[in-house]
């Protein structure tokens, strides 16, 4: 597991799967790369939306707690 210099999760691997995180400006998780397959990832500052290639996932957050799983 590593970290970004604004101590935000960079990388983490699980199962020998390397995830890799990456942010915009404003602090949002911008995309997740996991094993190679890239998410993008939306945010209006408290809501996410993942975008998983053709399908998409909506994960809602309040503040960091998240308050929904995806659909």
């Amino acid at each position: 597991m590593s970290y970004d210099n604004e101590n935000r999760m960079a990388t983490f691997a699980e199962d020998g799967t390397l995830n890799t995180y990456t942010y915009d400006s404003d602090g949002c998780k911008k995309a997740l790369n996991v094993g190679g397959s890239l998410s993008t990832i939306i945010c209006d500052g408290t809501d996410y939306l993942q975008v998983r290639g053709q399908t998409s996932a909506k994960t809602l957050h309040q503040g960091s707690f998240r308050v929904s799983a995806p659909m």
